[in-house]
C-alpha cells in the first residue's frame, strides 16, 4: 500500500521513509557487453611457437588473456629457432666489422632528446643475414640495453631509436641508453665479442651528409671515432706534439719565424719515420 509522506511546508511527495526497504546496489558487470574475439599475433617462449585462440579472459572491462591453442617446437627440426612468433633458421651474431654502427644523432634539433635520439647500424656482408638478438649496446660508463628479437639481412641499415616516434618510425626501439651531446660512445658487443664501437665529441662535422656518405663508402675499411672534447690518450697527434717538444725543450729561437722553421723540420723528420708514427698510434688508447 502506497503511503504519502506530507512535509511539514504542506508538499506531498507520496514516499515514507519509515515505510522503505533496505537499500541494494546491485555490482556492474564491467565484462557484460565485453567480446574478447581479438588474439594476439604468434609469440615465441623460447625456441616454441605460441598461437592464441577465442575466446579470451575479460577482467574490468578489459580483455587481459587468450588461451594458447596450437604449439609449434622449431628446436624439433635441425637449425630452427623461433624468432617473432614464426619457425625460422637458426643466424649466427656476426663477427667483428661485420656490423658497424654508420650513424648517430645524439642531439636532435626538432624532439627532446629522450624521444628523439637514435643510431644506425649496417651489415657489411652482401650475402649474409645476421641475428642480434642478445646483442648489447651499450656505452663505457653504465648504459646498456641487451636486444630483443633482431635480426639484420644482408647490406641492410637498421634504425635504432630510444622512442617509438623519434619522427619516423625505426626499426628497434630501446630503453636504458642516453646518447651524450658532448663526449659519448656506442659499443655493439654480441657473445662477449665487440662487433664495434664508435666515439663522438659532438662536432657538427660529422653529421654532416657528405661526410656520412663518404664513411659509408669506405665502410668498413674507414670507421669514424668521434674524440671527447679533450682526451689526449686517445689522439695519436698528441704523440707527434710530444716527440716534436723534446726536440725544441732546449731551443733558443731568435725569433717567432725561425722557431716555426725548427717546429717543421721536426714534424718534417718525424713523417719520415713510419716506426715512429705507428708507435705513436700504439701508444694511445685507441679501441
Amino acid at each position: 500500500m502506497l503511503r504519502t509522506f506530507r512535509r511539514s511546508d504542506g508538499s506531498d511527495d507520496g514516499y515514507d521513509p519509515m515505510y522503505a526497504g533496505d537499500l541494494v546496489a546491485s555490482p556492474q558487470d564491467l565484462c557484460q557487453d565485453v567480446v574478447c574475439d581479438t588474439p594476439p599475433a604468434d609469440d615465441c617462449l623460447g625456441d616454441v611457437v605460441q598461437q592464441y585462440g577465442t575466446p579470451g579472459t575479460c577482467e574490468g572491462g578489459v580483455c587481459v588473456s587468450y588461451p594458447v591453442v596450437n604449439t609449434i617446437d622449431c628446436a624439433a627440426t635441425p637449425g630452427m629457432t623461433c624468432l617473432d612468433g614464426a619457425c625460422v633458421p637458426q643466424l649466427d651474431w656476426p663477427a667483428a666489422d661485420e656490423v658497424i654502427f654508420t650513424e648517430v644523432m645524439q642531439n636532435p634539433d626538432a624532439l627532446l632528446d629522450d624521444s628523439g635520439e637514435w643510431f644506425e647500424l649496417y651489415n657489411t656482408s652482401t650475402t649474409e643475414t645476421f641475428d642480434l638478438t642478445g646483442c648489447v649496446v651499450s656505452d663505457l660508463g653504465s648504459d646498456s640495453h641487451t636486444l630483443g628479437a633482431l635480426s639484420i639481412g644482408p647490406a641492410q641499415h637498421l634504425t635504432l631509436a630510444i622512442s617509438a616516434d623519434p619522427g619516423f618510425v625505426p626499426d628497434y626501439a630501446y630503453t636504458g641508453i642516453n646518447l651524450g651531446n658532448g663526449a659519448d660512445e656506442l659499443v655493439l658487443t654480441c657473445g662477449g665479442t665487440e662487433i664495434d664501437s664508435v666515439l663522438w665529441d659532438g662536432g657538427p662535422i660529422h653529421r654532416r651528409r657528405s661526410v656520412q656518405e663518404y664513411l659509408r663508402a669506405c665502410a668498413p675499411r674507414l670507421t669514424a671515432h668521434r674524440f671527447p672534447a679533450y682526451a689526449p690518450e686517445l689522439n695519436p697527434d698528441e704523440f707527434v706534439w710530444t716527440q716534436s717538444k723534446q726536440r725544441l725543450a732546449n731551443l733558443a729561437a731568435v725569433n717567432v719565424w725561425e722557431l716555426e722553421s725548427y717546429a717543421r723540420r721536426a714534424i718534417r723528420r718525424i713523417g719520415r719515420s713510419q716506426a715512429l708514427l705507428r708507435a705513436c698510434i700504439a701508444q694511445s688508447e685507441l679501441p
